[in-house]
């Protein structure tokens, strides 16, 4: 067994003669969700939520809710998504994770008597909330600069690709943080950290400065109280039950990191889940993770219907199935983009939906999604492979699969073509059950060629994945056989890649049925497993089933 965690202890050879390999059906765990930001006027939500509910299916609805909480209509439109199932979300009251805007100015006074509150701007009528910050975050980055009024300019070599609108710097004399808000020829121009454009400093020269990384600021415990504090109040004043999912505001402001959000809206609020980019978009959002925070970091995809096809968005979904994931599509219903406008995005999203109703393609809501992705537990018998004869978006290539070098899928079997290299790979694979494997499939090919596997497992917060050294396997002689070898995937892999080569193939190579399976943990399991593909089944099964079947003396090899 090699140190990075994939071994080959025993490679089988068996006359299969085509026979099915047991857990070779891949049920394939996985969803979507729909989730449409920012307000929106009632009537817009009323004409989606009737293509929703004609195709039994359901949303969710993120909203701002400080803007909207004393319009009765509002109210009349929130209570009815509420009880035809769509789900209310926390957008923040104002799109602001470090400021929230006044209705009055009794409730601006209100504010500035907040702890959490910095400063206010009356004009605005908005309260600005204190910000932390990490000066010893791993990730901060040291350079040289000066400063002359609002002006950022002869920057430290090769810190200048790393300095764009948003970067927020840290100046220690000031103590303070600013932001860029653009970058010409050389000089950026800097803003508070509230995007006020305010800043007037004298003129320093061939200062060290620090540039921010977003996980080293964080809002305050008392700030992230008072936003929910008031979010809840407005719920309950628009008729509903407050939101138990926490949405990030994209904008100017750095994303809030996914323990901080869950120390104060997990635990004092109660929140179920939120969406935050800290574990990264492609991480989140799988089966079978492990990270101890991962409901509070249910990234969404930016594909959406507001700018992919149809088809585009079949084909993303049904690959995103098979890789054992959940897509999270946010949109904000803008179709100015679209021939057609908003009428165009309606039946965009009623030709998706009978779609997916169709196929069978569950569709839940986010709080849904994060009880089925981190509280339920898969059964770990199943094969986590993609099944080669499932192609639910019909463009002819195997759900999950990327078939190189001219490989077909036909009647469920990869047709591999002769010569060397890679024929198929199997991308980003999600929902692996750990440790002890064991890795099957079928071939048949010519005598001599050989048929190569290798494994690279990812690992949250790696670059690339790990490569190792690959399986191979060599054909002894003609017709279908069986190959099959251990496989130990470590506990801190998050998803796989399976690339399939070919070496020496005079001649196309035929392959189904390939599977990885979690191996029995226990001795009792173990045996069960080894008589079940003997064709026995075990007495406390036996039992279950109505009527009871006649026994038969075990065979077993």
């Amino acid at each position: 067994m090699n140190r990075l965690g994939i071994g080959c202890l025993c490679a089988f050879l068996f006359a299969a003669g085509g026979g099915n390999i047991a857990g070779a059906e891949n049920a394939g765990p996985g969803g979507l969700c729909f989730r449409f930001d920012d307000n929106q006027t009632p009537a817009v939500w009323r004409k989606m939520a009737d293509v929703f509910e004609r195709n039994g299916a359901r949303f969710c609805a993120a909203l701002n809710t400080h803007s909207i909480a004393d319009n009765p209509e509002y109210g009349e439109l929130l209570r009815r998504l509420s009880s035809a199932g769509h789900e209310l979300l926390d957008h923040t009251p104002d799109h602001m994770m470090y400021g929230i805007r006044a209705r009055s100015a009794e409730e601006l006074e209100r504010y500035r008597k907040e702890p959490a509150v910095h400063h206010v701007d009356p004009e605005r009528r908005i309260a600005y909330l204190r910000y932390e910050v990490n000066l010893e975050f791993w990730a901060n980055r040291v350079f040289r600069g000066s400063i002359r009024g609002n002006e950022l300019y002869d920057i430290s070599d090769g810190m200048e690709r790393f300095l764009h609108r948003g970067s927020m710097i840290y100046l220690p004399l000031a103590g303070e943080i600013y932001g860029v808000a653009e970058k010409k020829r050389g000089k950026l121009k800097l803003v508070s950290f509230w995007n006020e454009d305010v800043v007037s400093l004298p003129e320093m020269k061939h200062l060290e400065l620090l540039l921010m990384n977003a996980s080293a600021i964080s809002p305050t415990d008392d700030g992230m109280r008072l936003l929910a504090r008031e979010a809840r109040a407005d719920f309950r004043k628009l008729g509903v039950e407050p939101a138990k999912v926490w949405i990030q505001p994209i904008g100017w402001e750095p994303a809030v990191a996914a323990e901080v959000l869950f120390r104060i809206y997990g635990r004092e609020f109660h929140y179920c889940a939120a969406d935050c980019p800290t574990l990264g978009r492609k991480w989140s959002c799988i089966f079978s993770d492990t990270a101890s925070r991962a409901a509070f970091s249910m990234r969404t995809n930016s594909a959406t219907l507001e700018r992919k096809s149809v088809a585009e968005m079949k084909t993303l979904i049904a690959d995103s199935i098979a890789g054992h994931r959940v897509l999270m599509m946010a949109g904000r219903m803008n179709a100015r983009h679209l021939p057609g406008g908003f009428e165009a995005l309606l039946r965009r999203h009623d030709e998706l939906l009978k779609w997916i109703r169709e196929k069978k393609i569950p569709v839940r809501t986010v709080s849904e999604w994060a009880r089925e992705l981190y509280e339920t537990r898969l059964d770990p018998r199943r094969n986590v492979l993609p099944s080669p004869a499932r192609d639910l978006d019909g463009n002819g290539s195997p759900d999950g699969y990327r078939l190189t070098r001219g490989t077909l899928a036909r009647n469920g079997m990869l047709l591999l073509p002769p010569g060397n290299g890679e024929v198929f790979a199997i991308k980003e694979l999600a929902g692996l059950e750990k440790e002890e494997n064991l890795f099957r499939f079928s071939a048949s090919g010519q005598p001599g060629t050989k048929i190569v596997f290798r494994f690279a497992f990812h690992r949250r917060g790696r670059l690339y994945p790990e490569k190792c050294e690959p399986l191979v396997f060599t054909v002894a002689k003609p017709g279908w056989q069986t190959y099959s070898a251990e496989v130990n995937i470590p506990r801190s892999s998050i998803a796989l890649d399976l690339v399939c080569l070919l070496e020496n193939a005079a001649a196309p190579v035929e392959l189904k049925e390939p599977s990885l399976t979690a191996k029995p943990r226990y001795r009792r399991e173990r045996r069960d497993h080894r008589r079940k593909r003997a064709g026995w089944t075990p007495r406390r099964e036996q039992a279950q089933a109505q009527p009871l079947p006649q026994l038969r003396p075990p065979s077993i090899r």
